[in-house]
């Protein structure tokens, strides 16, 4: 039925999308990796607010905040 040019052709194209798949997955992996470093130094910063902000509402009510 078919015949070796549309064989090679056809097996060409599945080669390129085989390359493209794996540059794809490697890609989303470093993405993947990034998230997870920004989601860490999200909580960080977000405890920092939360130790700042106790800070502040704890001389607030102490009258301790120079005003």
């Amino acid at each position: 039925m078919f015949n070796d040019g549309k064989i090679n052709a056809l097996t060409r194209k599945v080669s390129l999308l085989e390359k493209a798949k794996a540059k794809v997955e490697a890609e989303l992996k470093v993405a993947k990796e990034k998230l997870k470093d920004v989601e860490v130094e999200n909580v960080a910063l977000i405890n920092e607010v939360e130790e700042l902000t106790n800070v502040v509402e704890e001389r607030a009510s102490r009258k301790d905040y120079g005003g």
